[in-house]
């Protein structure tokens, strides 16, 4: 698993939940000493991020391409040069979900009992999502309004959080005797708790 919300844009969770401005900000128009791909991964970050911004502001259907191009600081011919849609970009920022899943699995692995994988699971959940509001809008409740493609893709992250949560619980049970499977019911209602 990548560290990156975007492979191609090289953007940490931590400067994509802040929303970091160093990143967002616009290159310079005259000759400048960056490389092709230094562009490249600005012009991707920066779109990641006025994609989480415009749709959390505008909602998935009220934002557009040239909306989102605009607060990126591109072109919407360069927008098009990296995403063929507003789907694809918005799909792209879906990634820091999965980083997202880490960042549980991580902190369900250091608890040592079933109440604690739990506690810290979703813990790192929520805090990740009460520490940025644009994310949270956008790729929690937004989303609920898209496409099928990125409502398939939102309950492939819910899976994958409970999924998490379920390997930390039966991490922590195999020191108590044979672990029987979990019901579909569990993994349904983890699911649930966050956020189906």
């Amino acid at each position: 698993m990548s560290d990156s919300v975007d492979d191609r844009a090289g953007l940490s969770l931590a400067q994509f939940t802040q929303l970091d401005p160093g990143v967002a900000r616009e290159l310079p128009r005259h000759r400048h000493a960056l490389s092709r791909d230094q562009v490249r991964t600005s012009q991707h970050s920066r779109l990641i991020l006025a994609t989480v911004q415009v749709v959390a502001e505008k909602g998935y259907a009220g934002a557009s391409v040239r909306q989102i191009a605009t607060r990126a600081g591109i072109s919407t011919k360069t927008f098009y040069e990296l995403y063929p849609d507003k789907e694809e970009a918005f799909l792209a920022t879906y990634a820091a979900v999965d980083r997202l899943t880490e960042l549980m699995r991580h902190a369900a692995a250091q608890a040592r009992t079933a109440a604690g994988v739990i506690e810290a699971g979703l813990t790192a959940y929520l805090t990740a999502l009460a520490a940025e509001p644009a994310f949270t809008q956008s790729l929690v409740v937004e989303v609920l309004a898209s496409t099928d493609r990125i409502r398939a893709r939102r309950a492939q992250g819910l899976a994958d959080f409970a999924a998490a949560m379920i390997e930390g619980l039966r991490r922590v049970r195999a020191g108590h005797g044979p672990d029987p499977a979990p019901s579909p019911g569990a993994h349904a209602l983890l699911i649930g708790a966050l956020g189906a």
